[in-house]
């Protein structure tokens, strides 16, 4: 994989109380049960905050964690992350435990400008998680999907369940375009990302028809196009799924990746005034 990496110094975690610690400090509150949130920050602001709050504190209650501080002091606390790493573009892991909250820039693994253009390379893996709409952190699953995206050279890994479903990427979301419809898996079987949710929204604004319907593994090789969402790529193109080839400019595929961009930088802006 061509994938780009930041140089954000990981050597420093940020509690939600504003005191900070070395990471090595912090590594056993992670072996607890966890809820977590990613998020991306582009210019040292937090893209789409609120919307990835508001997830973690749904994903804490379905973990049966302890209720978690208010948005202004999470905000405050990315704020203070991002001025003492000096680091403006990265990707920012909230994760809250049953005794502790850690805020901290994680590595990430950003596709390369001709990634965007040409789209990636994916395949099939049979896994799936038992509460998709939590995200909860599966280390076992995480180890596994990392060794088949390695052993096949692929940008990520798509979910199939045990009744023949594809249900998500290891860590984004799947859209297929057929028949000029974009597909996507319909809520209770997915995490539901935000930019997944952001797609849809300006997918019903924009009059572009979307369904949120199963999407089955022989759909794999007849649909057009597809792509993937998630924090670190946005959208990203689709170029092979396994064996079959998909088109990376399909013209709805390029429409909808214009107003998703521009739908950051409108976020982006308004974040900072």
């Amino acid at each position: 994989m061509n994938n780009t990496t930041n140089t954000t110094p990981f050597n420093v975690s940020i509690y939600i109380n504003g005191n900070s610690f070395e990471i090595k400090e912090t590594q056993n509150i992670l072996k607890t049960k966890t809820a977590y949130e990613v998020l991306k920050t582009i210019g040292g602001k937090p893209l789409f905050f609120e919307e990835h709050y508001n997830r973690l504190v749904l994903s804490t209650l379905k973990a049966q964690l302890p209720e978690i501080s208010s948005i202004k002091v999470f905000r405050k606390a990315i704020e203070t992350l991002v001025n003492h790493t000096n680091s403006q573009t990265g990707n920012i892991e909230i994760t809250v435990s049953e005794y502790n909250s850690v805020i901290r820039f994680i590595p990430h693994f950003y596709p390369t400008p001709k990634q965007y253009i040409n789209g990636i390379r994916t395949k099939p893996f049979y896994a799936e998680r038992f509460n998709p709409n939590a995200k909860i952190k599966n280390l076992k699953l995480k180890k596994r999907v990392l060794k088949f995206i390695k052993k096949n050279k692929i940008y990520e890994a798509l979910l199939v369940s045990s009744n023949g479903n594809i249900t998500e990427g290891s860590r984004s979301n799947l859209f297929i375009i057929q028949d000029n419809k974009i597909i996507t898996p319909p809520n209770n079987q997915v995490l539901k990302g935000i930019t997944r949710q952001k797609i849809i929204e300006l997918c019903t604004k924009n009059n572009i028809e979307i369904l949120e319907i199963p999407i089955y593994k022989s759909q794999l090789k007849t649909c057009d196009a597809a792509f993937l969402s998630g924090t670190s790529p946005g959208m990203i193109p689709i170029a092979m799924i396994g064996n079959y080839k998909k088109n990376p400019n399909h013209p709805i595929l390029s429409r909808l990746s214009e107003l998703y961009n521009q739908n950051v930088r409108d976020d982006i802006e308004n974040s900072s005034n």
